[in-house]
């Protein structure tokens, strides 16, 4: 376990580099406070201050590691919500 660096760590927005980066901050601080604007829905919708919210996302092999380091379980949890396996430059989405 790193050392802690500090008593606490301040992220301001709940996307998902906020949320990565309170991840992130929680072993070096005792504790870390997520500031969000927007009311966070119980369930996987799209967020009134998030417009880009109802784009097509993809994540790119170097973020899923990086993601699955940080988060144990994580590529588990895609696939539970219903994330779909694309192989970029190998599927066809058409």
């Amino acid at each position: 376990m790193p050392a802690r660096i500090g008593k606490q760590a301040v992220v301001v927005g709940a996307g998902m580099a906020g949320l990565m980066a309170a991840r992130s901050l929680a072993d070096f601080f005792e504790r870390v406070v997520v500031l969000e604007n927007d009311a966070l829905p119980k369930e996987a919708t799209h967020r009134p201050g998030t417009p880009q919210s109802k784009h097509i996302h993809a994540l790119l092999a170097g973020g899923l590691q990086a993601l699955s380091r940080l988060f144990p379980g994580f590529v588990e949890s895609l696939s539970q919500a219903g994330a779909v396996r694309l192989r970029m430059g190998y599927d066809d989405p058409m």
